[in-house]
């Protein structure tokens, strides 16, 4: 289970500053609903998974 701060407390702050656990929670949450968020959901997916290749994280986690 996720215990970390919400997407509300991180949507103001750089990724970089995120976690890894943010990082890694987000990506599986916004792919598992990656049919149903809009653009803005799209992005920022595409966003955590380009912090995550920034941070040499293999893309499967």
């Amino acid at each position: 289970m996720y215990v970390g701060r919400s997407l509300e407390e991180l949507q103001n702050l750089p990724l970089s500053s995120w976690t890894m656990e943010e990082l890694a929670y987000f990506k599986n949450s916004f792919h598992a609903l990656e049919d149903y968020v809009d653009t803005g959901g799209t992005e920022l997916l595409r966003r955590i998974d380009s912090e995550l290749n920034n941070r040499r994280i293999p893309s499967y986690l």
